[in-house]
């Protein structure tokens, strides 16, 4: 059996893991954050107007799914002329991954699965494979 040294979450961390997987917790969020990361990776930013129009969504639930990854940190808002575009934050992307993998490691084998293995492409970042597990007691 192989002992770890017990990792401490800080209270930043521990937010951080809260905002983040709330804003990711419901379904058309997930597919709206994939959009834009799928459209960001083709050097193309994402307007209000072209999520409409791809989705099947109102532009108001459109904008109430915005807001709320916008406050998370996930997606970041530029304006240009009437137009807001939207681009994901990979830094915060990055941290809370590393944050989760960080809490996932503690103690006795815990795992996390997580909702948007897709949106990673399969596992795989910019900076390399990303592991992703589920809860086994």
């Amino acid at each position: 059996m192989r002992i770890r040294k017990e990792t401490e979450l800080d209270s930043e961390e521990i937010l951080l893991i809260s905002e983040v997987s709330n804003a990711l917790a419901h379904p058309a969020r997930v597919k709206l954050f994939k959009y834009i990361f799928d459209r960001n990776r083709e050097l193309a930013g994402v307007c209000t107007k072209e999520l409409v129009e791809h989705f099947d969504y109102a532009q108001a639930t459109i904008s109430q799914h915005m807001k709320v990854l916008l406050e998370s940190g996930l997606v970041v808002g530029k304006n240009v002329n009437k137009y807001t575009y939207y681009y994901i934050n990979l830094g915060a992307f990055s941290k809370y991954l590393d944050t989760v993998k960080k809490f996932s490691t503690r103690g006795r084998e815990q795992r996390l699965l997580f909702l948007y293995v897709e949106i990673v492409h399969k596992g795989e970042t910019n900076r390399g494979n990303v592991e992703f597990y589920t809860f086994s007691d």
